[in-house]
């Protein structure tokens, strides 16, 4: 190594192109300054002599006035001082300035104002020189005390970035220099001084790159004590996110090398990248087979197969879009063979085609090859789909589709059911007392999506749906999740820690007790983005592994899914907590998020659990998991008990000890977890089903049930039960000739649903009905003759005359 010492300044200085057109009315001759150097500075300029010198035919933009006028050195190469003395015939023109200045290169375009302040760029391509930064790049300024004054000291405007690279057999051909964080390094800047140090200030047309070309090329010495060093001039810049820098081989690989440490480039400074060994990623994976593109089709059933592999080596697969990805085994591919790699994707519920990209790594290369993908538009329009009700029965919805491509929808509405895999598992669907979906992994989902023309930002959305568990080996935990602002959210304020798999958060639990028993989940929520002419999607996924099926039930008053929003709601003015625990009495035509929607459109948020399982009564539920696991999640203002309308009645006739045992043990498994709760036991209503159940009249069935929940209130250790009026309501509006059972003389339709839900509502508020009120879905006009007979039950009282 020569030992040398080097100042910045001492560049081989540019010469200028001596057929520069100038002026030439009056003449300048013997105009002339004197010049020298007066910063140095290490490690930049290395030349054998270590003496600063100027070069011949050196030229510079001198000013004293506002006029750019050329000056060129007239010394002896290797002088380190000497003169500069105008070129030729040059108007003097422009206004007059009370000093001189003058800026190393010359360049016709520098401009200057009447207050000295400079106009001028730092080239952005910069040639390579052996140990200097490019000529031409090394950009210094003079500025004379008085406008007499003829002698320039430059001083340097640029800071440096030194680059050691080395490398074996690598020859670069281009490098490129980046600020991470957007800062300007070259291009136009203003320039200002008072004698002092020049301030430069980068223009908002000035860039954040340099690129470096190196002809036909620089071999890297393959030594990392004695690297190949290339040096870049910038403008003074904090690049507080790093920078990375490109190498481009001349076979076309490419080295990359990227800081994200914060980089203070500071005027006549130079910033050292400490020796990096360059070894240039490949362009190609060798042996690679892959498909070329991939186009999907709007909805499918199962995960799509693509032959994925390479003869050389191991490979990484990963998607750019949170709709589509790898199933998680095949994310990894080894060299020496293909493998049929699995790719699930969402359904395209919308009107546009959509794209994204596989992309496929060499472990070993790097090289990375895009696979694009297309997937065609579900819809050709969105009409507007709220509210959206799915109820499984022939007449309401369409089936057609769910054995083939998973997807389900109501005749009378553009929403969608269907069910995405993301596990791999190959998913079965059957329509068998239900929709099954069978062989669910962990990531799968039933996903619902309901076209919109407009659902606001904030604006609540009111969710429900009915699952059932077919057999024991049915996944357990699920997680309610909405997709919002291009991301799939959870209602953290809603999540459980599951007990048997520590630090899991959950949402809801499908757990087998026969398949009759059916999971009636809840959920409020509000988009922090609005969604306009397009779909809101909520999705229930699949936590926990099992093989078992799960069912959106069929049958008569089954709700399989149902969404609400409130454009128009009046403003929340409190929120309370309530239990719902019954059999079919509270879950034909979803009479617990009737009352929810009722109260939200009068102004009050209601957090709905729900225990429903037909034909079960207070001694049932005190020992079904389900039950017990809604009563257990607690902290309830209210619990709506409703036992089976033949017990009222038999603790009417008979007294049942056993029935009034099950309503202590109810009561206290309630307060047991809800100690400030009301307890409201529903009075249900009579039917003509199985002779008026065995007691002959309408009459003498309500009579029983009216005193039995009366006297059963009577016994119970806890005094504080209240009884809900909802049998009377129904008495009355069957002498008005009002129906309100369905069509099996035995469960409440859905004008019965409406009812029941308020009842319980006035029950709760204890104020009349406002117009904001809902109809849920009933006729306006018999919906008004429902909430009217409603609160004449609660609020004014109705007399009950039986004959029997």
């Amino acid at each position: 190594m020569r030992n040398l010492v080097i100042w910045l300044a001492a560049l081989l200085l540019v010469g200028c192109n001596q057929n520069e057109e100038v002026d030439n009315n009056d003449k300048l001759g013997g105009d002339e300054y004197t010049a020298s150097i007066d910063e140095q500075i290490s490690r930049v300029y290395m030349e054998e002599d270590l003496s600063l010198h100027f070069n011949a035919s050196d030229a510079i933009t001198l000013f004293s006035t506002t006029k750019n006028r050329k000056y060129v050195f007239v010394g002896n190469q290797g002088d380190s001082s000497g003169k500069f003395v105008q070129e030729g015939s040059q108007t003097v023109s422009g206004t007059p300035l009370d000093k001189v200045y003058a800026i190393y290169p010359y360049n016709r375009s520098i401009a200057i104002d009447d207050q000295g302040v400079i106009s001028t760029a730092l080239i952005s391509e910069q040639s390579y020189v052996v140990n200097s930064v490019a000529r031409g790049a090394n950009m210094m300024l003079a500025e004379t005390a008085t406008a007499t004054d003829t002698h320039l000291s430059f001083k340097n405007l640029c800071s440096y970035l030194c680059v050691e690279l080395y490398g074996k057999d690598v020859t670069l051909r281009s490098l490129k220099l980046e600020a991470n964080g957007g800062q300007k390094i070259a291009g136009t800047f203003s320039l200002s001084t008072n004698g002092a140090t020049p301030e430069v200030k980068a223009s908002e047309n000035a860039v954040p790159y340099i690129t470096m070309t190196l002809g036909n090329g620089v071999a890297l010495s393959d030594s990392a004590a004695e690297p190949t060093k290339f040096f870049f001039a910038t403008l003074p810049a904090t690049l507080a996110d790093g920078y990375t820098l490109t190498a481009i081989d001349t076979s076309g690989k490419t080295f990359v090398v990227k800081s994200e440490q914060p980089l203070a480039m500071e005027r006549n400074v130079v910033q050292t990248v400490k020796a990096v060994e360059v070894v240039p990623i490949a362009t190609e994976i060798k042996g690679l087979t892959a498909p070329k593109s991939i186009d999907l089709p709007a909805q499918s059933l199962n995960c799509s197969t693509y032959t994925i592999g390479s003869t050389d080596e191991d490979l990484t697969l990963s998607t750019n879009e949170p709709w589509i990805g790898i199933v998680e085994k095949y994310k990894s591919v080894k060299k020496g063979a293909s493998s049929s790699v699995q790719v699930w994707s969402e359904p395209n519920f919308s009107t546009t085609e959509r794209s994204a990209t596989i992309t496929i790594t060499g472990v070993t290369s790097g090289v990375q090859v895009e696979v694009p993908i297309t997937q065609a538009p579900y819809f050709t329009s969105i009409t507007e789909a709220f509210p959206a009700r799915l109820e499984l029965q022939s007449a309401s919805c369409d089936t057609s589709k769910w054995a083939s491509n998973g997807v389900v929808m109501p005749r009378n509405s553009s929403a969608v059911m269907c069910v995405v895999s993301t596990s791999g598992n190959k998913l079965t669907c059957t329509v068998s007392s239900g929709a099954k979906v069978g062989n669910l992994g962990v990531g799968d989902y039933l996903l619902y999506a309901i076209p919109t023309k407009g659902v606001a930002a904030g604006e609540q959305i009111d969710f429900m749906c009915t699952l059932g568990p077919s057999d024991s080996s049915t996944p357990k935990y699920y997680i309610f999740e909405y997709w919002d602002d291009g991301e799939w959210k959870s209602v953290e304020s809603s999540l459980r820690t599951a007990e048997d798999y520590p630090g899991l958060k959950y949402s809801l639990i499908c757990r087998v007790m026969d398949e009759s028993y059916n999971v009636t989940f809840t959920q409020s929520f509000a988009l922090s983005k609005p969604v306009v002419d397009d779909c809101v999607k909520v999705r229930i996924r699949v936590l926990t592994p099992g093989t078992g099926s799960i069912r959106i039930p069929s049958g008569n008053g089954y709700m399989g899914m149902y969404m609400i929003n409130y454009p128009n709601a009046v403003p929340v003015t409190d929120s309370k907590r309530m239990l719902f625990i019954g059999n079919s009495f509270t879950y034909y035509y979803g009479t617990a998020f009737m009352f929810k929607e009722i109260a939200r459109t009068e102004g009050h948020q209601v957090d709905a659990v729900i225990g429903v399982k037909g034909s079960q009564s207070f001694e049932e539920h005190i020992r079904l998991y389900m039950s017990l696991d809604a009563i257990k999640q607690g902290n309830y203002d209210y619990a709506f008990l409703q036992d089976s309308s033949p017990n009222q009645a038999e603790y009417a006739d008979k007294g049942t000890k056993s029935l009034l045992d099950a309503a202590n043990t109810l009561n206290t498994q309630t307060l047991t977890y809800s100690p400030n709760c009301q307890i409201d036991y529903e009075r249900t209503w009579a039917c003509t089903a199985d002779n008026y159940r065995g007691y002959g009249s309408y009459d003498k069935l309500d009579y029983l049930i009216k005193t039995g929940t009366e006297k059963l209130v009577a016994d119970v250790d806890h005094k504080g039960v209240v009884i809900s009026p909802i049998g009377l309501g129904f008495r009355v509006a069957r002498e008005q000739g009002l129906n309100l059972i369905y069509s099996d003389n035995k469960h409440q339709n859905r004008e019965g649903a409406y009812m029941k839900a308020c009842i319980n509502y006035l029950f709760v508020y204890k104020t009349r009905f406002t117009n904001n009120v809902s109809n849920c879905g009933i006729d306006p006009t018999v919906a008004k003759s429902i909430r009217d007979i409603a609160e004449r039950v609660v609020f004014e009282g109705v007399e009950e005359n039986y004959e029997f």
